[in-house]
């Protein structure tokens, strides 16, 4: 059980962009009844109109990068962290400590049982402490573009975005190969979880 969560079983799920990370999480969710929070979908949350990861983008990127309504610009922010990865990294020392509070708020709230973190670019310093066990997602290359077709992402940006994901750990982790068969897939959950 986790340290900081004793009534817990915290599972970090990671890997890179289209690995399926999202599908071992919803197949957790379906056989373990585990609670899904997704670190991308905190970040949203923190990219809101008067949220702490809007207040910091418009201050460290300029205001242009606010919507009208005071929420990020994703699409342009995005397209600025694939030509410099000086500044992705600049962000994500801004927004992954706002990211990690906000989690253990979200975790305070959950009596017991499983619950899976995505995340998607992990940081053992950060993200260690919560967890008990961390899986790593992987699959090819090819494999993660037919995942990604539906967003439209060319081979150039899957490989940048590929590129800011780690590929080493420190520790204890549990690999899981995803190429592409969803059946697969949920038996090798299913014998992780026997």
């Amino acid at each position: 059980m986790s340290i900081l969560f004793p009534n817990l079983m915290v599972v970090g799920i990671t890997g890179k962009i289209g690995a399926g990370k999202s599908t071992v999480a919803q197949i957790l969710q379906k056989e373990a009844q585990a609670v899904w929070l997704d670190c991308d979908k905190i970040t949203h949350e923190l990219y809101q109109s008067g949220g702490g990861g809007a207040k910091k983008i418009a201050t460290f990127f300029g205001e242009t990068y606010l919507k009208k309504d005071g929420s990020v610009s994703r699409s342009k922010l995005r397209q600025t962290l694939l030509k410099n990865s000086k500044k992705w990294e600049i962000l994500d020392r801004m927004i992954h400590p706002l990211v990690v509070e906000m989690l253990r708020r979200k975790l305070a709230k959950i009596t017991r049982g499983m619950v899976v973190l995505e995340i998607p670019i992990y940081n053992s310093k950060l993200f260690g402490p919560f967890i008990d066990k961390l899986w790593v997602v992987r699959a090819s290359l090819k494999t993660r573009e037919i995942y990604l077709q539906d967003r439209k992402m060319a081979r150039k940006d899957i490989e940048i975005f590929s590129n800011q994901q780690i590929d080493e750990f420190e520790g204890y982790y549990q690999v899981i190969e995803n190429e592409g068969n969803v059946l697969s897939l949920e038996q090798k959950i299913r014998a992780l979880l026997d």
